[in-house]
Protein backbone atom coordinates (compact mmCIF):
# COMPACT_ATOMS: atom_id res chain seq x y z
CA UNK A 1 0.00 0.00 0.00
CA UNK A 2 1.48 3.43 -0.82
CA UNK A 3 0.17 6.98 0.26
CA UNK A 4 0.53 10.33 -0.76
CA UNK A 5 -0.04 13.62 1.78
CA UNK A 6 -0.86 16.79 1.20
CA UNK A 7 -0.93 19.78 2.73
CA UNK A 8 -4.25 22.36 1.97
CA UNK A 9 -3.57 24.49 -0.90
CA UNK A 10 -6.32 26.83 0.28
CA UNK A 11 -8.52 27.19 3.17
CA UNK A 12 -12.29 29.14 2.89
CA UNK A 13 -14.59 30.66 5.14
CA UNK A 14 -18.12 29.28 3.86
CA UNK A 15 -20.74 31.30 5.63
CA UNK A 16 -19.08 34.52 6.62
CA UNK A 17 -22.17 35.20 9.53
CA UNK A 18 -21.01 36.07 13.16
CA UNK A 19 -18.86 33.16 13.76
CA UNK A 20 -16.54 33.76 11.10
CA UNK A 21 -13.19 32.28 10.84
CA UNK A 22 -10.32 34.68 10.63
CA UNK A 23 -7.25 34.64 7.85
CA UNK A 24 -9.05 30.88 6.83
CA UNK A 25 -5.94 30.93 4.45
CA UNK A 26 -3.67 29.73 7.49
CA UNK A 27 -4.60 26.35 7.21
CA UNK A 28 -2.22 25.86 4.68
CA UNK A 29 0.31 26.45 7.30
CA UNK A 30 1.82 23.43 9.54
CA UNK A 31 2.75 25.28 12.35
CA UNK A 32 3.38 22.89 15.30
CA UNK A 33 2.50 26.16 17.52
CA UNK A 34 -0.59 27.92 16.19
CA UNK A 35 0.74 30.96 15.92
CA UNK A 36 -0.22 30.76 12.29
CA UNK A 37 -3.75 29.77 11.76
CA UNK A 38 -7.19 30.07 11.21
CA UNK A 39 -9.03 31.33 14.32
CA UNK A 40 -12.84 31.95 15.33
CA UNK A 41 -14.24 33.37 18.07
CA UNK A 42 -17.92 32.14 19.32
CA UNK A 43 -19.47 35.23 19.79
CA UNK A 44 -23.18 34.55 19.39
CA UNK A 45 -25.10 32.66 21.42
CA UNK A 46 -27.79 32.06 18.59
CA UNK A 47 -25.19 30.31 16.39
CA UNK A 48 -23.12 27.82 19.04
CA UNK A 49 -21.30 26.44 15.91
CA UNK A 50 -18.68 28.32 14.20
CA UNK A 51 -18.96 28.31 10.04
CA UNK A 52 -17.33 25.46 7.94
CA UNK A 53 -13.87 26.26 7.00
CA UNK A 54 -12.76 24.32 4.12
CA UNK A 55 -9.31 23.13 3.03
CA UNK A 56 -8.94 22.05 -0.28
CA UNK A 57 -6.35 19.76 -1.40
CA UNK A 58 -4.28 19.89 -5.01
CA UNK A 59 -1.30 18.29 -5.96
CA UNK A 60 -2.24 14.94 -5.56
CA UNK A 61 -0.38 12.88 -8.49
CA UNK A 62 -1.53 9.11 -7.57
CA UNK A 63 -1.18 6.69 -10.55
CA UNK A 64 -4.84 6.18 -12.24
CA UNK A 65 -3.80 2.79 -12.42
CA UNK A 66 -3.80 2.35 -8.52
CA UNK A 67 -7.03 1.60 -6.41
CA UNK A 68 -7.80 4.14 -4.06
CA UNK A 69 -8.55 2.51 -0.50
CA UNK A 70 -9.04 4.94 2.06
CA UNK A 71 -8.35 8.85 2.90
CA UNK A 72 -7.76 10.34 6.46
CA UNK A 73 -7.57 14.16 7.06
CA UNK A 74 -5.97 15.48 10.03
CA UNK A 75 -5.40 19.08 11.43
CA UNK A 76 -4.14 20.84 14.82
CA UNK A 77 -6.75 21.93 16.77
CA UNK A 78 -6.91 23.74 20.46
CA UNK A 79 -9.47 25.83 22.46
CA UNK A 80 -7.22 27.79 24.48
CA UNK A 81 -8.92 28.07 27.89
CA UNK A 82 -12.09 26.42 26.96
CA UNK A 83 -13.04 22.74 27.81
CA UNK A 84 -16.41 22.58 26.14
CA UNK A 85 -14.86 22.77 22.42
CA UNK A 86 -16.37 19.66 20.32
CA UNK A 87 -16.00 18.39 16.64
CA UNK A 88 -19.06 19.92 14.82
CA UNK A 89 -18.53 18.29 11.03
CA UNK A 90 -15.83 16.64 9.58
CA UNK A 91 -16.62 15.42 6.17
CA UNK A 92 -15.59 15.50 2.45
CA UNK A 93 -16.90 17.75 -0.33
CA UNK A 94 -16.22 16.79 -3.66
CA UNK A 95 -16.56 19.84 -6.14
CA UNK A 96 -18.22 21.69 -3.12
CA UNK A 97 -20.99 19.13 -2.53
CA UNK A 98 -20.63 17.35 0.42
CA UNK A 99 -20.32 13.50 0.68
CA UNK A 100 -19.87 10.78 2.62
CA UNK A 101 -19.80 9.94 6.42
CA UNK A 102 -19.81 13.26 9.09
CA UNK A 103 -16.36 11.75 10.59
CA UNK A 104 -16.79 14.52 14.04
CA UNK A 105 -15.62 12.72 17.06
CA UNK A 106 -17.21 13.49 20.20
CA UNK A 107 -14.44 14.08 22.65
CA UNK A 108 -13.50 17.99 23.35
CA UNK A 109 -10.58 19.81 22.31
CA UNK A 110 -7.54 20.06 24.27
CA UNK A 111 -7.37 23.42 26.23
CA UNK A 112 -3.78 23.99 27.00
CA UNK A 113 -1.73 23.17 23.94
CA UNK A 114 -2.16 22.15 20.43
CA UNK A 115 -2.86 18.62 19.19
CA UNK A 116 -3.23 16.68 15.89
CA UNK A 117 -6.29 14.25 15.54
CA UNK A 118 -6.96 12.49 12.22
CA UNK A 119 -9.84 11.47 10.86
CA UNK A 120 -10.67 7.81 8.57
CA UNK A 121 -7.88 5.56 7.97
CA UNK A 122 -6.20 3.42 5.16
CA UNK A 123 -9.06 1.73 4.41
CA UNK A 124 -12.21 3.94 4.85
CA UNK A 125 -13.54 5.97 2.04
CA UNK A 126 -15.72 7.66 4.05
CA UNK A 127 -18.81 6.27 1.95
CA UNK A 128 -17.99 9.51 -0.42
CA UNK A 129 -17.42 8.16 -4.08
CA UNK A 130 -13.74 9.71 -3.99
CA UNK A 131 -12.29 8.22 -6.54
CA UNK A 132 -8.43 8.62 -7.60
CA UNK A 133 -9.45 11.32 -10.75
CA UNK A 134 -11.02 13.52 -8.20
CA UNK A 135 -7.65 14.00 -5.99
CA UNK A 136 -5.59 14.35 -9.09
CA UNK A 137 -7.98 16.90 -10.49
CA UNK A 138 -8.08 19.11 -7.13
CA UNK A 139 -11.74 18.63 -6.77
CA UNK A 140 -11.62 17.26 -3.05
CA UNK A 141 -11.56 19.11 0.14
CA UNK A 142 -12.69 18.70 3.86
CA UNK A 143 -15.76 20.91 5.24
CA UNK A 144 -14.97 21.26 9.18
CA UNK A 145 -17.39 22.87 12.07
CA UNK A 146 -16.70 23.17 16.14
CA UNK A 147 -19.27 23.23 18.44
CA UNK A 148 -18.37 25.89 21.49
CA UNK A 149 -20.83 25.85 24.59
CA UNK A 150 -19.33 29.04 26.23
CA UNK A 151 -19.24 32.75 25.24
CA UNK A 152 -15.81 34.11 24.26
CA UNK A 153 -14.41 31.03 23.10
CA UNK A 154 -12.11 30.94 20.57
CA UNK A 155 -11.19 28.40 18.46
CA UNK A 156 -7.53 27.52 16.76
CA UNK A 157 -6.65 25.26 13.21
CA UNK A 158 -4.12 24.46 11.04
CA UNK A 159 -2.18 22.07 9.65
CA UNK A 160 -5.42 20.89 7.24
CA UNK A 161 -3.80 17.20 5.83
CA UNK A 162 -5.20 14.86 3.84
CA UNK A 163 -3.56 11.44 3.38
CA UNK A 164 -4.69 8.76 0.21
CA UNK A 165 -4.00 5.17 0.48
CA UNK A 166 -3.90 3.11 -2.62
CA UNK A 167 -2.76 -0.13 -3.87
CA UNK A 168 -2.56 -2.31 -7.00
CA UNK A 169 -0.28 -1.49 -10.13
CA UNK A 170 1.49 2.24 -10.17
CA UNK A 171 3.18 1.38 -13.32
CA UNK A 172 2.92 -0.26 -16.46
CA UNK A 173 5.40 -3.26 -17.89
CA UNK A 174 4.83 -4.11 -21.69
CA UNK A 175 6.46 -7.51 -22.24
CA UNK A 176 6.23 -8.88 -26.12
CA UNK A 177 6.10 -12.61 -26.64
CA UNK A 178 7.58 -14.38 -30.13
CA UNK A 179 4.36 -17.11 -29.88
Amino acid sequence: MAVQSILATSGTDLFDDVNSWVSPNDITSDDASLVTRASCAYSHPGFPASDKLRGTFSGFTIPPTGILTGLVFSFRRQSPGNTSITDGVIILAISGVEVGDNKSLSATWDNTAPEVVSYGSAVDLWNSGVTIGDLNAGLVSVDMSAFAGVLGSTILANGFRLDAYFSGKTSFVSVQTDG
